[in-house]
């Protein structure tokens, strides 16, 4: 089976080039200010940030 974006959906990859670039662009800020967040933080699990990427960042 093969899948593909319906031409609604299609139209809306030029407006989430912008997003994905700004997040590409940003992305290691992003890693380096939730890493001093939770450094910040107490030993508990409850203050720190949720996400977390392939690295456990």
């Amino acid at each position: 089976m093969e899948y593909e974006l319906s031409e609604m959906s299609a139209s809306m990859l030029t407006a989430l080039e912008g997003f994905t670039s700004w997040i590409r662009i940003h992305w290691p800020q992003i890693e380096e200010n939730r890493r001093a967040f939770d450094k910040e933080q107490p030993a508990s699990t409850e203050n720190r940030s949720t996400y977390r990427d392939r690295d456990g960042y």
